[in-house]
């Protein structure tokens, strides 16, 4: 998923199953702010920084296959106190 590809896309709400996906870039889904949960596949082996920062909803992320290496400031700070 490219850089800013969904930035501020408000309205996004999930992200199912990404098939293929090997890669999420910095800023691809930064500050949709009802993002709630995300399933990622089995190819991801790359979260960028600041991905899905500022994502307050987010609650749930799910890996299919082996958590990938993720950068700095992926996800709210929020996240990775209670989840990860």
């Amino acid at each position: 998923i490219g850089d800013r590809a969904f930035y501020e896309c408000i309205k996004l709400k999930f992200i199912n199953t990404l098939h293929g996906i090997t890669r999420i870039e910095g800023w691809a889904c930064k500050q949709c702010e009802k993002l709630e949960s995300i399933t990622f596949g089995k190819k991801l082996s790359v979260i960028d920084d600041y991905a899905f920062s500022e994502c307050f909803s987010l609650s749930t992320i799910r890996f299919e296959g082996d958590a990938p290496y993720i950068y700095d400031n992926s996800f709210p700070i929020y996240f990775y106190h209670q989840n990860l």
